[in-house]
């Protein structure tokens, strides 16, 4: 087992270091990912600064609240409203559809309200240390239909925060210590125990500093937000040839360094062949779901495809003349976030290469006389 591992370890290295000292390109690479290293290290210490300053700000709080709790101080009836407002928040879909008066202490609490809610309102409301009582006014209701207070809203479930989605910046930093102390452990203890410890560790470590949901970051699913890129930009070229450009995927490769191939396989799918890192290729198909002629294309990736994609391209006549296209696009690579993170290390990430891309792509229709007839679609 451990002849296999180093075997494949070295067969890594070799390839790494094949693809960073490459004659031709090399320099380049070695130059790219100096640059990345600076950018990770300069933003790895402001997170870090961020954190401390976080459990500082917790800290300071905590010893508040412990001293308001001892002293037991009745505080002004406008601050009791604000901080029992604020309170629920948390708990209550339709927040502004309650009114909370205050008076020595004593809360009183109208307006509609589901029935789900009312066990964690009041929960919340009487954790408080100011609250001496509470008067319910509360109009019930267990639909919220025809309910005018009640419609639209987002439900919320108090969740301890390391089940939410977004980690505060203490909780990165914490998380992210632990995670490194464990993966380094696992490295020193080479046994069963440690390397369970050890890929934990990697997890938790990946999770801080990503913070988005580890199902998220391997690719298991792509989350609501995946890889997000948004660009505007003016070509000086008529509407209907743009938007005739565009409805031809299989020009992409003409201005897309990494786009190798794009076939048209009917029915508006088509099947795309990309240069990932060190050159491996990676296909997928997609399908143009939404056409409206001189003002929008949408696409998708068809299902079990390893690259997910989808997007919008908008289109319009600029005032001046010319063409404005902006682009809505969300991707998941392969391995997730951290397929993303592999990829720029490589030099091949998407969101800066788009711009010399449809650089390249803003010349190409622009040179008057000189494009070449779009391809037929097959």
């Amino acid at each position: 087992m451990n002849r296999s591992v180093s075997v494949l370890g070295s067969l890594g290295l070799g390839a790494a270091l094949m693809y960073m000292l490459d004659p031709d390109r090399g320099g380049r690479r070695q130059a790219l990912l100096r640059d990345k290293a600076v950018r990770v290290a300069n933003s790895t210490a402001t997170a870090f600064e961020t954190g401390v300053r976080d459990l500082g700000n917790r800290a300071s709080g905590l010893v508040a609240e412990t001293r308001s709790r001892l002293k037991a101080e009745p505080v002004p009836d406008e601050v009791l409203v604000e901080r029992a407002r604020s309170a629920i928040g948390r708990v209550v879909a339709h927040p502004h559809a309650l009114k909370i008066t205050a008076h020595q202490g004593r809360l009183s609490l109208s307006g509609p309200i589901l029935a789900e809610e009312v066990d964690d309102l009041f929960g919340f409301l009487l954790a408080m240390p100011e609250v001496v009582s509470i008067d319910n006014q509360l109009e019930v209701h267990e639909r919220a239909e025809s309910v005018p207070g009640l419609q639209g809203g987002v439900h919320r479930e108090p969740r301890a925060e390391l089940w939410q989605e977004n980690w505060t910046p203490g909780v990165r930093l914490v998380a992210g210590l632990l995670g490194g102390g464990m993966a380094g452990f696992g490295v020193i203890r080479r046994n069963l125990v440690g390397s369970a410890l050890g890929l934990v560790g990697v997890g938790v470590l990946a999770r801080a500093i990503a913070n988005r949901p580890v199902a998220q970051i391997v690719g298991v699913r792509s989350g609501r937000r995946g890889i997000v890129i948004q660009k505007t930009f003016h070509l000086d070229a008529p509407l209907d040839r743009v938007f005739d450009f565009w409805g031809h995927p299989e020009n992409f490769p003409r201005f897309m360094r990494h786009v190798k191939e794009v076939r048209a396989i009917g029915d508006g799918h088509h099947h795309w062949v990309l240069a990932g890192p060190a050159g491996a290729p990676l296909q997928w198909e997609t399908e143009m779901t939404h056409v409206e002629p001189n003002r929008l294309i949408a696409w998708r990736s068809l299902p079990g495809s390893r690259v997910g994609t989808s997007g919008r391209v908008h289109f319009a006549d600029e005032p001046g003349g010319g063409t404005r296209v902006h682009i809505q696009m969300r991707y998941t690579p392969p391995a997730g976030l951290l397929g993303h993170a592999l990829v720029a290390l490589l030099g091949s990430d998407p969101k800066h290469a788009m711009d010399a891309d449809f650089s390249e792509m803003k010349s190409l229709l622009e040179r008057t006389g000189q494009l070449e007839p779009t391809p037929p679609s097959t």
